[in-house]
Protein backbone atom coordinates (compact mmCIF):
# COMPACT_ATOMS: atom_id res chain seq x y z
CA UNK A 1 0.00 0.00 0.00
CA UNK A 2 0.93 3.42 -0.91
CA UNK A 3 -0.12 6.61 -1.98
CA UNK A 4 1.13 8.71 -5.31
CA UNK A 5 1.92 12.51 -5.65
CA UNK A 6 4.37 14.64 -7.80
CA UNK A 7 6.29 16.74 -5.40
CA UNK A 8 10.27 18.13 -6.47
CA UNK A 9 12.59 17.95 -3.23
CA UNK A 10 14.33 21.17 -2.56
CA UNK A 11 17.57 19.27 -4.33
CA UNK A 12 15.88 19.27 -7.44
CA UNK A 13 15.18 15.47 -7.41
CA UNK A 14 11.22 14.82 -8.24
CA UNK A 15 9.23 12.04 -6.16
CA UNK A 16 5.86 10.31 -7.00
CA UNK A 17 5.16 7.43 -4.57
CA UNK A 18 5.54 7.14 -1.15
CA UNK A 19 5.11 4.37 1.38
CA UNK A 20 4.98 4.07 5.43
CA UNK A 21 7.70 2.40 6.57
CA UNK A 22 7.24 1.51 10.20
CA UNK A 23 5.71 3.36 12.60
CA UNK A 24 6.50 3.94 16.41
CA UNK A 25 4.17 4.04 19.21
CA UNK A 26 5.14 5.73 22.52
CA UNK A 27 1.93 4.88 24.70
CA UNK A 28 -0.23 7.93 25.85
CA UNK A 29 2.63 10.46 24.49
CA UNK A 30 2.85 10.18 20.02
CA UNK A 31 3.28 8.48 17.44
CA UNK A 32 6.12 8.32 14.86
CA UNK A 33 5.25 7.23 11.32
CA UNK A 34 8.70 6.99 9.44
CA UNK A 35 8.04 7.60 5.25
CA UNK A 36 9.77 6.20 2.45
CA UNK A 37 9.53 8.60 -0.57
CA UNK A 38 10.34 7.08 -4.19
CA UNK A 39 11.15 9.02 -7.57
CA UNK A 40 8.62 6.22 -9.17
CA UNK A 41 6.15 3.17 -7.94
CA UNK A 42 8.84 1.15 -10.61
CA UNK A 43 11.87 2.37 -8.09
CA UNK A 44 9.73 0.79 -4.89
CA UNK A 45 9.85 -2.31 -7.75
CA UNK A 46 13.18 -2.13 -8.08
CA UNK A 47 14.13 -2.40 -4.29
CA UNK A 48 11.54 -4.90 -3.75
CA UNK A 49 13.47 -7.13 -6.43
CA UNK A 50 16.89 -6.26 -4.90
CA UNK A 51 15.09 -7.48 -1.20
CA UNK A 52 13.79 -10.70 -2.95
CA UNK A 53 17.32 -11.06 -4.52
CA UNK A 54 19.21 -10.70 -1.15
CA UNK A 55 16.88 -13.42 0.33
CA UNK A 56 18.22 -15.81 -1.91
CA UNK A 57 21.84 -15.02 -2.13
CA UNK A 58 22.35 -13.57 0.66
CA UNK A 59 23.83 -10.57 -0.36
CA UNK A 60 21.91 -7.00 -1.63
CA UNK A 61 22.49 -6.27 -5.21
CA UNK A 62 23.90 -2.28 -5.90
CA UNK A 63 20.63 -0.29 -7.01
CA UNK A 64 20.02 3.30 -8.26
CA UNK A 65 17.07 3.75 -5.98
CA UNK A 66 16.71 7.11 -4.68
CA UNK A 67 15.19 6.73 -1.02
CA UNK A 68 13.94 10.38 0.59
CA UNK A 69 12.71 8.90 4.52
CA UNK A 70 11.29 11.57 6.77
CA UNK A 71 9.39 11.15 10.07
CA UNK A 72 5.79 12.74 11.20
CA UNK A 73 5.18 12.75 14.25
CA UNK A 74 1.36 12.13 15.61
CA UNK A 75 -0.31 12.51 18.63
CA UNK A 76 -0.87 9.31 20.51
CA UNK A 77 -4.13 6.98 19.53
CA UNK A 78 -4.56 4.14 20.55
CA UNK A 79 -6.37 2.67 17.29
CA UNK A 80 -3.79 3.64 15.25
CA UNK A 81 -2.61 1.52 12.46
CA UNK A 82 -1.01 1.96 8.87
CA UNK A 83 -4.05 2.58 7.08
CA UNK A 84 -5.27 4.77 9.34
CA UNK A 85 -1.72 6.48 9.40
CA UNK A 86 -2.46 6.89 5.75
CA UNK A 87 -5.51 8.46 6.04
CA UNK A 88 -4.34 11.10 8.46
CA UNK A 89 -1.39 11.84 5.94
CA UNK A 90 -3.75 12.55 2.97
CA UNK A 91 -6.08 14.78 5.68
CA UNK A 92 -3.02 17.20 5.52
CA UNK A 93 -2.56 20.23 3.45
CA UNK A 94 0.56 19.29 1.72
CA UNK A 95 -0.88 15.25 1.16
CA UNK A 96 -4.92 16.49 0.17
CA UNK A 97 -4.64 15.31 -3.80
CA UNK A 98 -2.74 12.06 -2.78
CA UNK A 99 -3.63 9.46 -4.38
CA UNK A 100 -4.10 5.62 -2.68
CA UNK A 101 -1.78 2.86 -4.43
CA UNK A 102 -2.64 -0.60 -3.91
CA UNK A 103 0.54 -3.03 -5.16
CA UNK A 104 0.47 -6.52 -5.67
CA UNK A 105 2.08 -8.58 -3.68
CA UNK A 106 5.26 -10.57 -4.48
CA UNK A 107 7.90 -13.43 -2.67
CA UNK A 108 10.62 -11.53 -1.06
CA UNK A 109 9.57 -8.43 0.20
CA UNK A 110 9.30 -7.21 3.85
CA UNK A 111 5.40 -6.31 4.78
CA UNK A 112 4.20 -4.77 7.89
CA UNK A 113 0.66 -4.88 9.65
CA UNK A 114 -1.69 -2.96 8.40
CA UNK A 115 0.22 -3.11 4.72
CA UNK A 116 -2.85 -3.44 1.90
CA UNK A 117 -1.97 -5.51 -0.88
CA UNK A 118 -3.31 -6.99 -3.70
CA UNK A 119 -3.05 -10.72 -4.49
CA UNK A 120 -5.40 -12.39 -7.26
CA UNK A 121 -7.91 -9.54 -7.35
CA UNK A 122 -8.41 -9.60 -3.96
CA UNK A 123 -6.84 -7.32 -1.11
CA UNK A 124 -5.68 -8.07 1.91
CA UNK A 125 -4.19 -6.62 4.62
CA UNK A 126 -1.31 -7.98 6.70
CA UNK A 127 -1.83 -8.95 10.16
CA UNK A 128 1.94 -9.97 11.35
CA UNK A 129 5.11 -8.05 10.04
CA UNK A 130 7.31 -10.60 8.04
CA UNK A 131 9.16 -11.19 5.00
CA UNK A 132 7.44 -13.12 2.07
CA UNK A 133 8.50 -16.16 0.54
CA UNK A 134 7.10 -18.81 -1.75
CA UNK A 135 3.65 -20.33 -0.48
CA UNK A 136 2.90 -17.41 1.82
CA UNK A 137 0.53 -15.91 -0.29
CA UNK A 138 -2.08 -14.22 1.37
CA UNK A 139 -4.97 -17.09 0.68
CA UNK A 140 -2.14 -19.58 1.96
CA UNK A 141 -1.23 -17.66 4.83
CA UNK A 142 -4.14 -16.77 7.12
CA UNK A 143 -1.82 -16.16 10.35
CA UNK A 144 -0.34 -13.68 8.20
CA UNK A 145 -2.91 -11.51 5.78
CA UNK A 146 -6.45 -11.02 6.27
CA UNK A 147 -8.84 -9.73 3.90
CA UNK A 148 -8.58 -6.27 3.44
CA UNK A 149 -12.44 -4.68 4.50
CA UNK A 150 -12.94 -0.76 3.76
CA UNK A 151 -15.71 0.94 6.53
CA UNK A 152 -18.64 0.07 5.96
CA UNK A 153 -18.27 -3.35 4.16
CA UNK A 154 -19.62 -6.38 5.44
CA UNK A 155 -17.34 -9.65 4.59
CA UNK A 156 -18.13 -12.94 4.42
CA UNK A 157 -17.04 -14.98 7.74
CA UNK A 158 -13.84 -17.02 7.97
CA UNK A 159 -12.89 -19.48 10.47
CA UNK A 160 -10.34 -17.48 12.23
CA UNK A 161 -7.00 -19.80 12.79
CA UNK A 162 -6.42 -18.62 16.24
CA UNK A 163 -6.17 -15.22 18.60
CA UNK A 164 -4.09 -13.20 15.46
CA UNK A 165 -7.48 -13.22 13.31
CA UNK A 166 -10.38 -13.71 15.42
CA UNK A 167 -13.12 -11.31 15.28
CA UNK A 168 -13.77 -8.60 17.94
CA UNK A 169 -16.68 -6.92 20.02
CA UNK A 170 -19.18 -5.53 17.14
CA UNK A 171 -17.42 -6.63 14.19
CA UNK A 172 -19.81 -7.76 11.04
CA UNK A 173 -20.25 -10.75 9.16
CA UNK A 174 -22.08 -12.19 6.60
CA UNK A 175 -22.66 -15.82 6.77
CA UNK A 176 -25.35 -18.61 5.45
CA UNK A 177 -27.11 -15.41 3.84
CA UNK A 178 -27.79 -13.55 7.09
CA UNK A 179 -25.95 -10.98 8.77
CA UNK A 180 -23.96 -10.71 12.03
CA UNK A 181 -22.45 -9.02 14.81
CA UNK A 182 -19.98 -10.49 17.03
CA UNK A 183 -20.50 -9.90 21.08
CA UNK A 184 -17.18 -10.61 22.41
CA UNK A 185 -13.84 -9.99 22.05
CA UNK A 186 -11.40 -13.04 20.10
CA UNK A 187 -14.88 -14.30 18.70
CA UNK A 188 -13.29 -17.66 16.92
CA UNK A 189 -16.97 -19.36 16.98
CA UNK A 190 -19.16 -20.24 13.92
CA UNK A 191 -22.08 -17.37 13.41
CA UNK A 192 -25.01 -18.88 14.59
CA UNK A 193 -23.29 -20.98 17.09
CA UNK A 194 -21.49 -19.21 19.71
CA UNK A 195 -20.68 -15.30 19.84
CA UNK A 196 -23.13 -13.67 17.64
CA UNK A 197 -25.95 -12.07 17.22
CA UNK A 198 -28.11 -11.87 13.92
CA UNK A 199 -28.82 -8.50 12.77
CA UNK A 200 -32.04 -8.11 12.04
CA UNK A 201 -33.41 -11.47 13.47
CA UNK A 202 -35.83 -11.98 15.53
Amino acid sequence: MGIKKDETLPNGIPLNYYRIVSMITIVNQQTIIELAGYVSKDSRQTEQDAQAEAQETGEYPETDVYIDTRYITVDYDPEMSVTKAYEYLKSLPEWADAEDVVDEWQAGASYYVGDVFMYDGVEYECIQSHTSQVGWEPPNAPALWKVHKNEGDIPEWVQPTGAQDAYAKGDKVAHNGKTWESTTDNNVWEPGVYGWDEIGGE
